[in-house]
C-alpha cells in the first residue's frame, strides 16, 4: 500500500521494526473468546419465548459483539493478527462469511481505501452525503444501511458477469483478480442464502437476527464516520485520519483499531502493539479524541 509520508513525522525504523513482530497467541485468544461469546449469542436469540427485559439487552449485546467481529476480518486481512499464514487466512474466513465479504473481497476494499484515503478514488467516501443540517448523522445512518446490504453485493457481484462489476458499486476489485472473487462471493453467498432459508421457518427469530445485523451496522457506521469525517484528504497518512482512545472494553473488542491514525500510518504493527505506537506518535500530534459519543456530541468532526 503506498501512502503519502512527510518522512520527518515518521519514527525510526527500529521502533517500527520492533513493533511489527507479530504473535499468534493473543489474536488467538481473542478470536476464540469473540467468537464463544458470538455463538452464546446466537444460542440465546434462537430461544423462542424470551421475556422483553431479556430479549431488549441480549440484543444490544449481540449486535455490539457482531459489529466487533468486523475488526479481526480487518486484522487477518492485513495479515497481521496472526504470525502463522494459515492462521490469518482461517480467521479472515471465518470473520469474512459472518460479515458477508470473503477476505480478497475486503482487501480490495480496504486496501483502496488506505491507499486513497479521504480522497476521490476512497470507496468510503463514493457514498459521502452532501453538506446539509444534520449531514454527519445521515451519514452515520447511511453507513449502517450500507453495511448491511453487504451480504447483498456479495450475492449480486456472484451472480453479474465480471465485465458489469463497476456499474455495482466494484470498481476497486479493477487492480484483483475479479474470477476468483466472483468464487469467494458465490462460497459467502452460500452460507448467507442457507441461513436466511433456515431461518425463515422461524420469522420471529429471522426478525431478531435482521435487528442484530442493523444494530451491530450502525455502530459500525457510528464508528467508521468518526475516523475521517471532517479530516484532511491530502497530505501525510497521520492527519488524514483521527483516532479515539475510548474505554477498555471497547478496545479489547475492537482489536484497539480505534488507534486508527496510527493503523493507516504504520499499517504493519499489529493490533496488540497498538496502544505502545499510538503513546509514541502522541508526540506526532496524531488527532486525537477521547470518547466516541462526546466527538459527536460536541460536534468535533466540523473542526
Amino acid at each position: 500500500m503506498h501512502h503519502s509520508f512527510d518522512q520527518h513525522l515518521l519514527l525510526d525504523r527500529d521502533t517500527i521494526r520492533r513493533l511489527s513482530e507479530k504473535s499468534d497467541f493473543p489474536a488467538l485468544m481473542k478470536l476464540s473468546i469473540q467468537l464463544v461469546i458470538f455463538m452464546a449469542c446466537v444460542g440465546v436469540l434462537t430461544v423462542s419465548s424470551l421475556p422483553w427485559y431479556i430479549l431488549t439487552p441480549v440484543l444490544l449485546i449481540s449486535g455490539f459483539v457482531t459489529f466487533a467481529l468486523y475488526a479481526p476480518l480487518h486484522e487477518t486481512t492485513h495479515e497481521t493478527a496472526f504470525n502463522t499464514s494459515i492462521l490469518n487466512k482461517a480467521g479472515a474466513w471465518v470473520t469474512g462469511i459472518i460479515y458477508g465479504y470473503s477476505p480478497e473481497m475486503h482487501k480490495a476494499f480496504h486496501f483502496t481505501h488506505h491507499r486513497f484515503t479521504n480522497q476521490d478514488a476512497d470507496p468510503e467516501k463514493g457514498f459521502s452525503l452532501p453538506e446539509m443540517p444534520g449531514r454527519t448523522f445521515f451519514q452515520i445512518i447511511l453507513a449502517g444501511i450500507l453495511g448491511m446490504v453487504v451480504p447483498l453485493h456479495s450475492l449480486i457481484l456472484s451472480l453479474v458477469p465480471v465485465k458489469f462489476w463497476n456499474r455495482f458499486e466494484a470498481a476497486w476489485t479493477s487492480g484483483y483478480d475479479q474470477r476468483k472473487l466472483q468464487w469467494e462471493c458465490r462460497i459467502v453467498s452460500v452460507f448467507w442464502v442457507a441461513a436466511i432459508v433456515f431461518l425463515a421457518a422461524n420469522p420471529v427469530v429471522l426478525t431478531r437476527f435482521l435487528i442484530v445485523l442493523f444494530l451491530a451496522r450502525f455502530i459500525h457506521g457510528f464508528v467508521t464516520v468518526s475516523e475521517h469525517e471532517g479530516m484532511a484528504d491530502e497530505g501525510h497518512m497521520l492527519y488524514r485520519t483521527r483516532s479515539v482512545v475510548s474505554n477498555r472494553i471497547f478496545r479489547w473488542f475492537w482489536w484497539n483499531m480505534n488507534f486508527h491514525a496510527e493503523h493507516h500510518t504504520w499499517p504493519s504493527v499489529p493490533f496488540h502493539q497498538l496502544p505502545e505506537l499510538h503513546y509514541l506518535a502522541t508526540e506526532k500530534h496524531v488527532h486525537t479524541e477521547n470518547s466516541y459519543v462526546r466527538f459527536f456530541w460536541e460536534g468535533r468532526y466540523r473542526s
